[in-house]
């Protein structure tokens, strides 16, 4: 991965991170930074399925505050923004 594509990496999740929050999802942090670990580890880097996957499994869990129906339409609305940058 290229230094300008791990930034773009970086500021799209930062965003990801900061809406979800706003819609409501109770997000930390720390899985934020989890999240960051498992991106530069190489997961969710397939292409943006494979990056949605890793992101509902490491921050959607079974309880209000971590909504799947929040996240699908919060991330669906992010990477329109971020469609340019080729993961794969």
């Amino acid at each position: 991965m290229s230094s300008s594509q791990s930034v773009l990496i970086d500021s799209l999740l930062l965003d990801l991170f900061q809406e979800l929050r706003k819609a409501g999802m109770a997000l930390t942090l720390e899985q934020h930074d989890l999240l960051r670990q498992a991106i530069a580890q190489g997961y969710g880097l397939g292409g943006w399925q494979d990056f949605k996957r890793v992101c509902r499994l490491l921050w959607v869990k079974p309880c209000a505050n971590y909504d799947a129906n929040i996240f699908d339409r919060t991330f669906d609305s992010i990477i329109t923004l971020y469609s340019t940058i080729n993961l794969a």
